[in-house]
């Protein structure tokens, strides 16, 4: 049996920059790994593809075949969370198992506002209002 959970502290998934994030992984193996990782990575997934990007990783030193250990990250200030019409990033920490490349992760949200920023929101919102813009002169 291989499995790998993870699970952030107080099931928390709305960070802002500079928070911290905490957690337990816990592995289940029929054989020790020769490493266990934890990735802090965004990815930007939208009509032209995936892009996945790790920040930093914590090593789990001299995993036995089961076990159980706490992470944290501190959180850049950017990229943001955001929604659009084409576009979505979300924040993750994901675990993997080597060699075996067993693996699960939790996603979160980064964002000051304490949800993704909406970018169809905030273009519906500007569309056909020409009334508060400056006159030119």
């Amino acid at each position: 049996m291989n499995e790998v959970r993870v699970q952030l502290k107080d099931e928390q998934r709305v960070f802002r920059p500079d928070e911290t994030v905490r957690g337990v992984v816990t592995w289940n193996f029929d054989h020790p790994p020769s490493r266990v990782e934890a990735r802090l990575c965004w990815h930007c997934t939208g009509s032209s593809g995936t892009e996945t990007r790790t920040i930093e990783t914590r090593d789990f030193d001299k995993p036995a075949a089961t076990g159980k250990r706490e992470f944290s990250f501190r959180l850049p200030d950017a990229p943001c969370s955001f929604q659009a019409a084409y576009a979505t990033l979300t924040w993750a920490v994901e675990i993997v198992a080597l060699p075996s490349r067993a693996c699960a992760h939790v996603c979160f949200d980064l964002s000051p506002a304490g949800e993704p920023l909406s970018l169809y929101r905030a273009l519906k919102f500007g569309e056909g209002d020409d009334e508060d813009e400056p006159e030119g002169e």
